[in-house]
């Protein structure tokens, strides 16, 4: 029994962590997009019933231009469809992964014909066309594909966010309010002030909106953080190994 034929199967953490994180990012791909999807439907929806609704338009919370509110919902609509079609057009990027790299990329260790039998079962899995990408150190080196994936799921939580707030601002009232849309009431009324009902769903989007920055950032970095042949950064001094490493390159290298 060889520890890199039979145990690791020529997989190394720097081909297989990348590798499987691109075909989980797939599966939730696919939910975002569906969840992106659903309002766009709702939105087209509410666009045809209100569309003899005519209303104020308004830019800098001043009065503008009429409008109809269903070409206002209209516009949502079409947001959430072009959202849906970038998030789309990223898909098959999770199916272009770096395994066979192993640990650098050049494949050392993995028998003969391992690459072609990985790729055809994987494919077979998946029911997708699993393919290597076309530089195996490129796909080991870099994780700008995590960089956009999470920026694109940043721009569809920011513009939801945007349209809470939109709707959260056309509710407003129910006395002194705009009062031009009327939202559900999904939570019990203030004790103390009568017919105040705030619009929670709202404020739990525009909450998740920001944690969905916030991991967009995390993320960012962490690939700034990338050293080398490695797509996911440690801190170097983190490392016993990795210090070693260094000294005995400095060492032969002098």
């Amino acid at each position: 029994m060889h520890p890199n034929t039979h145990v690791n199967k020529a997989q190394s953490t720097n081909d297989t962590i990348p590798s499987a994180t691109h075909l989980a990012v797939a599966s939730e791909l696919d939910r975002i997009i569906e969840g992106v999807e659903v309002p766009g439907d709702v939105f087209a929806a509410k666009a045809e019933a209100f569309r003899h609704v005519v209303k104020v338009g308004r830019t800098c919370w001043q009065d503008a231009l009429p409008h109809t509110l269903g070409e206002e919902f209209g516009g949502y609509a079409a947001l959430m469809r072009r959202l849906a079609g970038k998030l789309r057009a990223v898909l098959p990027g999770c199916f272009e992964i770096c395994m066979s790299g192993s640990a650098v990329g050049t494949g050392l260790g993995a028998d003969p014909g391992y690459m072609d039998a990985l790729y055809r079962h994987l494919s077979d899995i998946y029911g997708e066309e699993v393919r290597p990408t076309a530089s195996l150190f490129d796909g080991l080196q870099n994780a700008d594909f995590f960089v956009t994936v999470s920026g694109l799921v940043k721009e569809v939580a920011t513009l939801l966010s945007k349209i809470t707030r939109d709707l959260r601002l056309m509710s407003s009232g129910p006395r002194s309010g705009f009062m031009e849309v009327r939202l559900p009431a999904l939570s019990p009324g203030s004790s103390i002030m009568p017919g105040k009902i705030n619009p929670t769903l709202s404020e739990m989007v525009i909450q998740i909106a920001h944690q969905v920055v916030g991991n967009d950032v995390a993320v960012s970095m962490a690939t700034t953080r990338a050293n080398l042949t490695s797509t996911f950064g440690m801190p170097p001094s983190t490392s016993a190994s990795s210090r070693a490493c260094s000294s005995s390159a400095t060492n032969s290298s002098s």
